[in-house]
């Protein structure tokens, strides 16, 4: 829940933004959903989750209406620069259209996952399926940018598809331990597999501490080189430099 925000907030000037953060957040929703039960999501997040898409549209709404009481064109960002205890703090109505977005995709798409939870079986597997492929689809096209923020946030999101499709491939199952019974050779029932889970949390740990790393090297060559796109990362072919021979 925290990187979706994260990713909402840097989404205000950077890639990223409130549609794949809400979606990032509904994976955690419905992750924890899945370990704990539908009604203890319902209880986490308090508000009904079409009451949480419906104050994410009228936030929109009313971003896109501010700007023509300032006469300008309709959905025009507008900007202030309020000062809070001595640091300017810029806001703007792209941040509350943003904002609005994330909280419609929280609700919407939230409500119909515990929806399918409740149903359970097969249904929630397929739409998890879905879900990591729409995943698989988005850091492809984050990795094939020129911008390195835009290739961290591809390599983040495709372990988050990885992930989640070890832990589909384990079966969606709850409150059914896969414990053999004493006296039987096999399980009762259909339960899930614990060893993609187990796989999934070391995954987890070596995933974040390389985008950590990741994280740091693009900072140091945004510092050295005062920009993140690789086409204007030139130090191994500088600028003056004739070009190599297309052919031999």
């Amino acid at each position: 829940m925290l990187f979706s925000i994260f990713v909402l907030l840097r989404g205000h000037n950077e890639p990223g933004g409130g549609f794949i953060g809400g979606l990032i957040a509904v994976s955690a929703l419905a992750i924890y959903g899945i370990a704990h039960g539908v009604e203890t999501v319902r209880r986490a997040i308090f508000f009904h989750p079409m009451a949480i898409a419906g104050a994410g549209l009228f936030a929109a709404t009313v971003a896109g209406l501010v700007s023509l009481f300032a006469r300008v064109p309709f959905m025009t960002g507008l900007w202030i620069y309020p000062s809070f205890l001595g640091v300017e703090v810029p806001l703007s109505t792209v941040m509350l259209f943003d904002t609005g977005v994330y909280l419609v995709v929280v609700g919407a798409i939230s409500s119909i996952a515990l929806s399918l939870e409740e149903r359970g079986g097969r249904l929630m597997e397929t739409w998890f399926s879905l879900l990591v492929t729409f995943f698989f689809t988005v850091a492809i096209y984050l990795l094939l940018s020129k911008s390195i923020i835009r290739v961290l946030l591809g390599v983040a999101i495709l372990g988050n598809a990885v992930n989640l499709l070890i832990f589909t491939g384990g079966r969606l199952t709850r409150d059914v331990p896969p414990v053999i019974a004493e006296g039987a050779d096999v399980l009762s029932g259909p339960a899930a597999n614990a060893l993609p889970q187990a796989l999934i949390l070391t995954a987890i740990v070596i995933s974040f501490s390389f985008f950590a790393f990741l994280l740091v090297l693009a900072w140091r060559a945004y510092e050295d080189l005062a920009t993140d796109n690789t086409d204007e990362m030139r130090v191994a072919e500088p600028v003056n430099e004739p070009a190599p021979p297309l052919g031999y």
